[in-house]
């Protein structure tokens, strides 16, 4: 079996999975004393015979005529039948669970309510079904077919999840859940155990290969990904556009949608017209009209594949309304943060025809140390007054002033951070608020994404190679930035220049990305005139 290439962004949250779990198995037991971390297999199993109740860090054993193997971070005491004691799995995941439903709801507990029956219910919430969320709701149910084959299992079919602000989602493996009830599980598990008897007489030589690749979210975390993508892109397999479910690409190859070519020559028009239209059972149908009624989403999944097919982006808009908005005095920021606390603020510079005695290139204020919130409110401080008094300089001079980042959800987030950690911050919140609802505020996401149709991913890593940009770090990426400041923390040098070097970078990158659109990218093709 092939390696996994591992890099200093896997390394770094790998390391935060095994923190968060074991900052959680220790604030219960704090809470439990008398919770017990079992060294083997053999002493789960006599701490479940006595009725321990809160087991940490259980040694499962195995369900062997099941043919499962099952790891859980928490199993606690729900009951007592005729057979013995009964548990409920836990696991520990470094993920967000919770979402907004009007009509559901769940029960949620902590550290210091470990057992289903001290959660409590809570209206208007339920889980996300998110892909974190569904495989771990799987892992629940594997889990509890674990606990069940030993006769351990609680009689209410629920796992625990805990996510990484501390709260213990309970999940429901009934019948009710779509995504992870025991019964899509057993499906699941049954679908693979064929798929490896089925491989087992290939090898033998008595059947087929059992299955061909397709793929998914899950495969940049497989070590088969290198050699399964080669056989995809030879192919033109459509399952590389990004980002459809198993079940809407079966959907597509039954239509004879096999490939990415194939996706891109149905017409998006008509798959829209289809899908809110009722189509005539005596009447034959176009695959458009066909998978159109089917997948609300088509036209998307058409486009993407033009842009596949073309090589790069196309133009959702003419020629002409190719454009960004400009200023006379241009600054584009970036931030970056660690666990949560801004500790760098960067900035380039660019001035049309203005002396503000301000030089144009990079500007930064940054703290590398342990940032702590005194330190972030004092950083966010000095750079708010740097922009502002620049700001306010250019419209004295009567020049014009934008500054200008990319997805501006996550500065507009560190701002207002900043202002709440330090009191002496707080006559900021008026003029902080005033300027990011102003059109001296731009979001060249939000630009781009009106401008431009991709295979796949809007992000700045992938729109600024094409406008001619590239970063000096090898392997540029938010993630790993926080990889390189625990470095700083303890080594200093050369990872301060590091981060540094990729800050400015990315504030480069929204420049060059809005010289782009602004010029060459009016020559793109219209995505309507790519099939």
């Amino acid at each position: 079996m092939p390696e996994r290439i591992a890099d200093e962004s896997s390394d770094r949250r790998r390391r935060e999975v095994q923190k968060l779990v074991d900052q959680t198995l220790d604030d219960i037991a704090t809470f439990f004393p008398e919770a017990v971390r079992p060294a083997s297999v053999a002493e789960t199993v006599a701490m479940v015979e006595r009725g321990v109740e809160i087991i940490l860090a259980p040694r499962l054993p195995d369900d062997e005529d099941g043919g499962r193997r099952a790891f859980v971070d928490v199993i606690v005491r729900t009951g007592r039948t005729e057979s013995g004691y009964t548990y409920a799995p836990i696991l520990i995941r470094n993920i967000v669970v919770g979402d907004s439903a009007a009509t559901r709801r769940i029960r949620i507990g902590s550290s210091q309510q470990i057992r289903p029956s001290d959660a409590e219910w809570h209206d208007g919430v339920t889980h996300r079904r998110t892909p974190p969320v569904t495989r771990a709701g799987l892992a629940l149910a594997h889990a509890y077919r674990v606990l069940e084959a030993h006769r351990w299992a609680a009689s209410e079919s629920v796992g625990g999840l805990f996510d990484r602000d501390g709260k213990l989602w309970w999940l429901d493996l009934g019948p009710d859940s779509a995504t992870f009830s025991l019964e899509v599980y057993d499906a699941a598990f049954a679908e693979r155990r064929a798929v490896l008897e089925q491989r087992e007489l290939w090898e033998n030589g008595g059947a087929p290969y059992p299955t061909t690749p397709f793929w998914h979210r899950e495969c940049d975390y497989c070590p088969f990904s290198t050699s399964c993508r080669s056989i995809l892109e030879e192919s033109h397999d459509v399952s590389l556009v990004p980002w459809t479910k198993f079940s809407e690409q079966i959907l597509l190859k039954e239509a004879g949608i096999t490939t990415w070519d194939a996706l891109a020559a149905l017409d998006p028009q008509v798959a829209t017209r289809a899908f809110q239209s009722v189509l005539s059972a005596a009447e034959p149908h176009s695959p458009s009209e066909y998978l159109g009624k089917q997948l609300q989403q088509l036209p998307d999944l058409i486009y993407k594949a033009r842009a596949r097919k073309f090589g790069g982006p196309l133009r959702k808009v003419p020629a002409a309304d190719m454009s960004c908005p400009t200023a006379d005095v241009e600054v584009d920021i970036d931030m970056e943060s660690y666990s949560d606390q801004t500790y760098l603020w960067g900035a380039v510079v660019r001035c049309r025809g203005f002396d503000l005695s301000v030089r144009d290139g990079y500007h930064h204020f940054s703290y590398f140390t342990d940032v702590t919130a005194q330190d972030e409110g004092r950083i966010f401080r000095e750079f708010w007054q740097w922009l502002s008094e620049l700001r306010d300089k250019a419209h004295r001079q009567g020049a014009t002033f934008r500054a200008y980042c990319f997805y501006q959800n996550a500065e507009n987030s560190s701002m207002r951070a900043g202002i709440a950690a330090d009191p002496a911050n707080g006559h900021f919140t008026a003029p902080v608020e005033e300027f990011l609802a102003s059109s001296e505020w731009v979001d060249l996401y939000e630009v781009s994404r009106t401008l431009l149709q991709t295979e796949g991913a809007m992000g700045l890593k992938n729109l600024a190679p094409v406008a001619g940009f590239h970063w000096r770090d090898d392997s540029p990426s938010g993630e790993a930035s926080m990889a390189w400041f625990e470095h700083a923390l303890r080594e200093g040098e050369p990872w301060r220049t590091r981060i540094l070097e990729y800050n400015e970078d990315d504030c480069r990158a929204t420049q060059a990305l809005r010289d782009w659109l602004n010029g060459a990218a009016s020559t793109l093709i219209h995505r309507d005139d790519v099939s």
